[in-house]
């Protein structure tokens, strides 16, 4: 009973986690509040990473299958649609609701035919 307790209060906890996977590991971000810019209107949402950098979610990701992958079957199960071939099995996608991409490019981290998927991000420019 204190091991479900205990799982219960775990799960609880990572509930409101925003992460994304780069190289098989696991990104921690945290949420920031909407940031206004003179140059973009989008509807976005904003997170900074552990170097504080900050990056824009909205609701497309970039997925690379291993060869012989059926993208067909994830955009089915996902709910997603594809707006272009970046490369060879490199596919820009786009997700129905925005607030699902970072879970969606996590799950689609997680598939064994998938050799990666994270959101595209969007970052500030900087002059040099």
């Amino acid at each position: 009973m204190k091991l479900i307790i205990l799982l219960f209060i775990i799960n609880i906890l990572n509930a409101n986690e925003f992460y994304y996977y780069k190289n098989n590991q696991k990104v921690l971000l945290n949420s920031v509040n909407k940031i206004t810019t003179r140059t973009l209107n989008y509807d976005l949402d904003y997170y900074k990473n552990k170097d504080g950098i900050i990056l824009a979610v909205n609701n497309r990701l970039i997925l690379k299958l291993k060869t012989n992958s059926n993208l067909d079957f994830y955009l089915n199960e996902f709910n997603m649609r594809k707006i272009k071939k970046i490369s060879f099995n490199t596919y820009l996608l786009e997700v129905k609701d925005k607030s699902l991409t970072l879970k969606t490019s996590s799950l689609l981290s997680l598939k064994n035919d998938v050799e990666y998927s994270h959101p595209d991000f969007i970052k500030r420019r900087y002059k040099r």
